[in-house]
């Protein structure tokens, strides 16, 4: 733009500007083709029906023990909603479950129940914790996510990737005996170990079509 304001010279304008038309035409054409050829790779891939539950409920009233009970009311609310709309995979929240989900076995034996043998798994964020002996600290919490299956099983990750300050305090051996006597939300989670596959036996769908065949085959994998 600069050598095309200042040029004095006839051809170097018509030249400047016949090479930004050009490439402005050839990223157009090409972005246009990228696309039409992604499309067309999307139609052919297998998928699932997947539902993602996102409740509107005050971040600060949910950890409160009184709000636990409505928390997990709108929860399964809406996850019954999206099984009876024929889904095979439903994604809740991080730390959807303001408790320790291992801990509560009711409100886990509830999930289980609800997703029984019906080819549907769920995955949700929630605590976690690990008793160590021989430790003053007695337990390590861990921000984790777990996937709950129509067989009842239960598969578990814990997040290794803590975001400073929300989820662990920098610096813990320095500041920690600080940090001990004040809350300013910090977090003190303990860091995952290792990653984890979740194993899941979901129905897809691919399709084929053409001008003169449109056909849907159902099958099941591991996901």
């Amino acid at each position: 733009a600069f050598s095309f304001i200042n040029s004095k010279i006839k051809y170097q304008k018509i030249f400047i500007a016949f090479g930004i038309a050009f490439i402005f035409v050839t990223l157009s054409i090409w972005s246009i083709l990228k696309y039409e050829s992604w499309e067309d790779k999307i139609k052919k891939l297998s998928y699932i029906k997947c539902g993602i539950v996102q409740p509107n409920i005050d971040s600060w009233k949910k950890w409160t023990p009184e709000f636990q009970e409505k928390s997990m009311q709108v929860l399964m609310a809406s996850t019954e909603s999206l099984i009876k709309d024929s889904v095979n995979f439903i994604v809740w929240p991080e730390t959807a479950t303001p408790f320790y989900l291992r801990a509560r076995r009711h409100y886990l034996n509830s999930i289980m129940e609800l997703l029984q043998d019906k080819d549907i798994y769920l995955l949700t964020g929630s605590l976690d914790f690990k008793f160590v002996r021989n430790r003053e600290k007695k337990y390590d919490v861990f921000n984790s996510a777990f996937v709950i299956g129509p067989d009842r099983s239960l598969q578990k990750y814990d997040k290794m990737n803590l975001v400073p300050g929300a989820e662990k305090t920098p610096f813990m051996s320095v500041v920690g005996f600080i940090m001990d006597h004040i809350d300013i939300g910090q977090g003190n989670f303990v860091d995952g170990k290792e990653s984890t596959v979740m194993e899941m036996k979901i129905p897809y769908s691919f399709q084929i079509e053409s001008s003169w065949l449109s056909l849907q085959i159902k099958s099941k994998t591991a996901i």
